[in-house]
């Protein structure tokens, strides 16, 4: 019986082993065809591992065999990236710790294989001793990972491309919002990234070109691509740019490239504005050359034809001083003309100096007989002519260049009384803040507002090129306007046709008392005789006498020599405080005295005298001299340089 029944317990054993078996097989042969591994993993309360069961696959995904691992998992923590292994021991224990699905992505160093990614995902179930138990699956996940590289790789260099583009680039969904831009929007319309994203682009649009904005939105939801369309965008100042744009529609998404071309608009409408004005510029110098050909042959038509009389009257003193009279008044016309072209050229080229002198402008006014002939050289006598001194100031004294001055107001008087048939011209200045302010009005025919913003263009005229109502070669006013600016003020006018104009101009205001002959005196006498001893190196034996006699009774030790010379040998030996010098010399030009005294003694102060153009003032300054003045010379003058300098 005992051998019945060890019988019957091995072969109920036996069948144990077989179900096993074929179980196994079973589990095998469902597992191979598996990718990766499937397994169990288990973890002891005492900190030991094991994977109790794992299929084939296992060598494939850790190059070691489920026996190897059946008792004992370190090998497999050999496998794992030591940068790996920390984050995924820690998932495990906080799987153990709370019972919740392991998953994770990790990297493993295999001895054949080398690097590769590998994902794992596992449910625990907790045992009656305190073990973890896993049922799970590993695969290999390398080829995803290096897909996934490669694209992260390209998508960095995508957006690369993106944010380092020089352009606009944007995509927007089908209702016409941004959903994606570099960020040249922001270095282009000011607005920060959140400010753009999810908006509506039409909300940006100009709104003048809103209309044909939402036409090439149309375009693109039938699919039609569009390129060169340009608009404008508003920027976060409120300031509007404009955009050209090139655009590519997909099923849901438009692609978009654009440029900000502002900058190419604006020199296209400056190239068209200076195309217009070299046209324009261009026409006004045809009839500006036609009408100086008129004006210069006037008074040379006359000039030359009773210039050719003059035989034939020779004993008609009546005709002959008739004849006389008009020859000097065309020649002076024809002087006129020369001058404005010299002065407008000068002017254009920055070549007019300044000349500045003491002025008194009573006796400007006074001293200037054209302001009050001119009625009668234009047969203009019944037009009244004032003069208003509104400064309140008795004789007011400023320092700025007179003979500019001068110019600037006979030009624009002239122009008043060419311009008023019935009326007045009225003159008037006063002192405002640090300018003086000088206004000019008439009662003539005023300038008609479509023609005002040629007024001071030196080719305009106000006149209809096919009459010729007004004699003139209009450059009083671009003269004036250029004198202007020289003496440090501006000019500017008020007019309405059939009412007159009033032109109105400012200079810089520097008050000046001329000095009288006593303060001189005076000044003198509180000089020690060092002080007071004065070289005048003068060629010309007459304007010396005159020199001697106006310094003469002023306490001056006047030291008088004719020619450089004496004048360097003077200022080595004996140097004088104050030399008066000469321009035109006998043996050395006046430049060269000067360069040559300096050079003998530096502190010596030289006053030149000359009878020269600014230009050579200019120069003579440049070589040392502190003054000039201008010959013949005035006592009051004289008296004013000396007193800044002695």
């Amino acid at each position: 019986m005992k051998n019945v029944k060890d019988i019957r317990t091995r072969i109920a054993r036996l069948t144990t082993e077989i179900d096993i078996l074929r179980r196994d097989s079973l589990i095998n042969n469902l597992t191979k065809h598996i990718p990766g591994v499937v397994y169990q993993y288990r973890l002891y309360p005492d900190g030991r591992t094991a994977f109790p069961y794992a299929s084939q696959g296992m060598y494939n995904i850790y190059e070691l065999t489920p026996e190897e691992v059946r008792e004992n998992a370190l090998p497999v923590k050999d496998r794992i990236h030591p940068d790996d292994f920390d984050y995924v021991f820690n998932l495990i224990l906080e799987s153990a710790r709370n019972q919740t699905v392991y998953e994770c992505e990790f990297r493993v160093i295999l001895p054949i294989q080398g690097l590769q990614w590998r994902y794992c995902s596992a449910k625990p179930e907790l045992l009656e001793d305190g073990s973890t138990l896993w049922y799970g699956i590993i695969n290999d996940i390398t080829a995803r990972k290096e897909i996934e590289q490669e694209l992260e790789i390209k998508n960095r260099e995508l957006n690369s491309f993106f944010d380092c583009a020089l352009d606009l680039l944007c995509i927007a969904d089908k209702e016409g919002r941004f959903v994606r831009l570099n960020y040249e929007w922001e270095n282009v319309l000011g607005y920060q990234m959140h400010e753009l994203l999810g908006k509506e682009y039409i909300d940006f649009v100009h709104p003048e070109d809103v209309e044909s904005t939402i036409e090439a939105k149309d375009k693109l939801q039938d699919r039609i691509q569009i390129t060169n369309y340009i608009n404008r965008l508003r920027c976060k100042d409120g300031s509007f740019k404009w955009i050209e744009w090139r655009l590519f529609p997909s099923e849901n998404r438009v692609y978009a490239s654009a440029r900000d071309i502002t900058e190419r608009i604006r020199t296209e409408e400056m190239l068209i504005k200076a195309k217009d004005k070299a046209e324009e510029s261009d026409r006004l110098k045809t009839a500006f050359l036609n009408n100086m050909s008129h004006e210069i042959r006037t008074p040379m038509n006359a000039i030359m034809g009773f210039s050719s009389l003059l035989p034939k009257y020779y004993n008609d003193k009546v005709k002959l001083q008739h004849f006389t009279e008009i020859i000097n008044q065309r020649c002076g016309d024809l002087l006129d003309i020369i001058n404005d072209i010299l002065d407008i050229a000068k002017i254009e080229s920055n070549q007019m100096s300044l000349n500045l002198e003491a002025c008194s402008l009573k006796s400007l006014f006074e001293e200037l007989p054209i302001l009050f002939m001119e009625r009668v050289k234009l047969n203009k006598e019944h037009i009244r002519f004032e003069v208003k001194d509104r400064t309140g100031i008795s004789d007011l004294k400023i320092i700025t260049d007179y003979i500019k001055l001068k110019q600037i107001l006979i030009n624009l008087i002239s122009n008043a009384f060419k311009f008023t048939d019935e009326g007045s011209v009225t003159v008037s200045y006063m002192i405002e803040g640090d300018k003086i302010k000088f206004c000019i009005s008439d009662t003539g025919i005023g300038i008609p507002l479509e023609r005002q913003h040629l007024v001071f263009g030196r080719f305009s005229n106000l006149q209809d090129d096919k009459t010729k109502l007004y004699d003139g070669a209009g450059l009083g006013l671009p003269i004036a306007k250029g004198l202007t600016n020289i003496l440090g003020g501006k000019v500017w006018f008020n007019s309405e046709a059939g009412k007159g104009s009033t032109f109105y101009f400012t200079i810089r205001y520097v008050r000046f008392s001329l000095p009288e002959e006593d303060e001189i005196i005076g000044l003198c006498q509180n000089k020690n005789q060092a002080d007071r001893r004065v070289l005048v190196v003068e060629n010309d034996q007459y304007y010396s006498v005159l020199l001697h006699d106006i310094l003469a009774d002023k306490g001056l030790n006047l030291v008088f020599v004719d020619n450089a010379a004496d004048a360097i040998r003077i200022a080595s030996k004996d140097p004088p405080n104050l030399v008066l010098l000469d321009v035109g010399l006998p043996d050395i030009s006046g430049y060269e005295a000067a360069t040559q005294i300096l050079l003998k003694n530096p502190a010596i102060k030289i006053i030149a005298q000359t009878a020269g153009l600014e230009e050579s003032q200019i120069a003579l300054r440049n070589a040392g001299c502190i003054d000039c003045i201008s010959k013949p010379v005035e006592s009051k003058e004289l008296f004013s340089v000396l007193k800044k300098y002695i």
